[in-house]
C-alpha cells in the first residue's frame, strides 16, 4: 500500500488539531482548524478511528484522541522514564567491565534496542539504538522469552527457530530447558550464539511482582567475556536489580 505524502499531511493536521484541543470537536470545527474539506476529513477519520487513533462520542458525534494514541504517548513515557533511570547504572556497569551494556525491550516476537553505552574497546560489536535484536537466541533474547509469559513461549517455539550460527539453540526442546535454567538461576549467557567471535550475559529488569518490563546485557569478545564470566555475572545482576529498583516508583505512577 503506497500512502501519498499529501495524505499523511493531512492526517498529521487532523492529529494536531485533536492534540491542541482538550475538548472534543465537531467535524464542522475540525474541518475549518485542519484547512480540509469536511468529506476529505470524514475519510481520514473513519480510517483513524477503525485503527483506534481517533474517538467519535456516539452521542455528541464529535471526535477527540482516542486510547490507541493514549496508550502509545504512555509507553513512549515509559520507555524514557526507563532510559533515564538505566543510563547512569549502564555506564557505570561498562566502566567496570570494559564492555558494551544494552537495553532492550520486547516488541512483536523480537527485542528493540532502546539504549546502549558502547564499550571504550576498539575491537567490539556495535548496536543501533532502534535495532531489533533475536529474540530465541543470544542473552538479550533468550532473557525477555525466559520471563515472557508461557502463551508466549509456547508461541514462539511452536515456529522453527532461526539459525545465525553452529551455536544456536534450534531445537526447541532444547531451547525450553535453557529458559527454565535461565529463569531459575537469574541470568542468561550466550557464547557465540548470534555472531561468531561474541559473547553476552542478560539480566532481567522487573516490577515489584516479578514481571519483565526490560532486559540488559554485557556484550564483548568471547575471549574477553568467557574468561570473567564469575566476575561480570553478579555485577550485571546488581545493575539489573538497581533498576528494578529505581523504576519502580515510575511504574506505579503509569498504572
Amino acid at each position: 500500500m503506497i500512502i501519498s505524502e499529501g495524505l499523511v499531511s493531512k492526517t498529521m493536521k487532523v492529529l494536531e488539531a485533536l492534540l491542541e484541543n482538550d475538548n472534543s470537536l465537531p467535524l464542522r470545527e475540525l474541518a475549518r482548524k485542519c484547512g480540509l474539506p469536511k468529506s476529505s476529513l470524514h475519510r481520514i477519520l473513519v480510517s483513524l478511528e477503525k485503527e483506534g487513533w481517533v474517538f467519535q462520542n456516539p452521542v455528541s458525534r464529535e471526535y477527540r484522541m482516542g486510547i490507541r494514541f493514549l496508550i502509545f504517548a504512555q509507553k513512549w513515557r515509559m520507555h524514557q522514564e526507563l532510559v533515564i533511570i538505566a543510563s547512569p547504572h549502564m555506564e557505570a556497569l561498562s566502566s567496570l567491565t570494559g564492555e558494551t551494556v544494552v537495553l532492550g525491550m520486547y516488541e512483536s516476537q523480537e527485542v528493540r534496542i532502546l539504549h546502549v553505552v558502547e564499550s571504550l574497546n576498539p575491537i567490539k560489536y556495535h548496536f543501533r539504538i532502534g535495532g531489533l535484536l533475536p529474540l530465541t537466541a543470544g542473552a538479550m533474547g533468550k532473557i525477555m522469552l525466559a520471563y515472557s509469559p508461557d502463551q508466549i513461549v509456547k508461541r514462539i517455539l511452536a515456529k522453527p527457530l532461526s539459525v545465525y550460527t553452529d551455536h544456536t539453540i534450534i531445537e526447541s526442546r532444547e531451547l525450553r530447558a535453557e529458559l527454565e535454567k535461565i529463569r531459575q538461576q537469574g541470568f542468561s549467557v550466550s557464547l557465540e550464539e548470534v555472531d561468531i567471535g561474541g559473547a553476552a550475559i542478560g539480566a532481567p529488569i522487573l516490577d515489584e511482582n516479578d514481571q519483565l518490563v526490560a532486559g540488559i546485557i554485557l556484550d564483548g569478545l568471547a575471549s574477553r567475556i568467557q574468561d570473567r564470566l564469575d566476575e561480570f555475572i553478579p555485577s550485571i545482576l546488581r545493575t539489573a536489580e538497581a533498576i528494578s529498583t529505581e523504576l519502580m516508583p515510575a511504574l506505579k505512577r503509569d498504572i
